[in-house]
């Protein structure tokens, strides 16, 4: 008995010792201990949801596109220790109602609520394309967004457009600036129902039409990947910094 007792002891001396000197260092923490965001961001790679699995076209599939483009986005905004970054995904295949992608924003309380997707027309639609609700949509008994939340995505639109501007000038077609009523579910609705069902600033960008040959290629290639995500990350820093300064 006695023997065993003097086993226990000294295998508690032992972990105390490794847990004192050696703490175990969790690699899936993404948010360490202590650290004070300045702003919360919460990027949405859009589809699968009700909507389907979104537009293919020229090879591409725009919920891989999404996807690639939204991690790419978060990484580049991670390295401002003053930005958390959310995905509302974990993996690109995961399902998700726009309702309850709108939700997540909310919950956290994000600054902006960005909402990738690709476009999909004719073949002479191209370009990149900004919208944002700028009357309360309808969605069953429900009606949003309020009119604080329209205002500042109204400012957030524009603000993301000229910082998405700099970098993409010159390699995709700028289709500038257009409300939710513009979209074809946004006409039915009054709104997109991801806008609907958000209490925080949100902007839906159309990068490309997959549709377009030139859009897609753009697309195809890493360096084109990197500069959408560059030029969106640049769009969101715009609107932080100048919501910051009271602009």
């Amino acid at each position: 008995m006695r023997l065993e007792r003097g086993k226990t002891i000294f295998l508690l001396i032992i972990a105390l010792f490794f847990e004192l000197f050696f703490p175990v260092v969790s690699f899936s923490q993404e948010v360490p201990i202590g650290t004070q965001y300045q702003y919360k961001v919460v990027i949405d790679p859009g589809h699968p949801s009700e909507n389907g699995e979104g537009c293919t076209s020229h090879g591409l599939k725009e919920c891989e596109i999404n996807w690639k483009v939204s991690i790419l986005t978060k990484q580049i905004l991670d390295q401002d220790q003053k930005i958390q970054v959310i995905l509302t995904k974990g993996t690109e295949k995961e399902y998700l109602t726009n309702k309850d992608r709108a939700v997540i924003a909310n919950k956290n309380g994000a600054h902006l609520f960005l909402r990738l997707h690709c476009d999909y027309g004719n073949g002479s639609n191209s370009g990149y394309t900004i919208y944002y609700p700028d009357a309360k949509g309808k969605k069953g008994d429900f009606s949003g967004p309020s009119d604080e939340v329209i205002k500042m995505s109204r400012i957030g639109a524009n603000r993301v457009h000229s910082g998405m501007k700099k970098i993409l000038e010159g390699l995709l077609k700028d289709n500038g600036i257009k409300t939710d009523r513009e979209t074809l579910i946004g006409k039915r609705q009054g709104a997109l129902t991801g806008s609907i069902y958000c209490e925080t600033p949100v902007v839906t960008i159309e990068m490309v039409f997959l549709s377009n040959t030139h859009d897609a290629n753009f697309l195809k290639t890493d360096d084109g990947i990197k500069k959408m995500a560059s030029a969106i990350a640049e769009g969101v820093k715009n609107f932080l910094i100048s919501s910051s300064k009271g602009n």
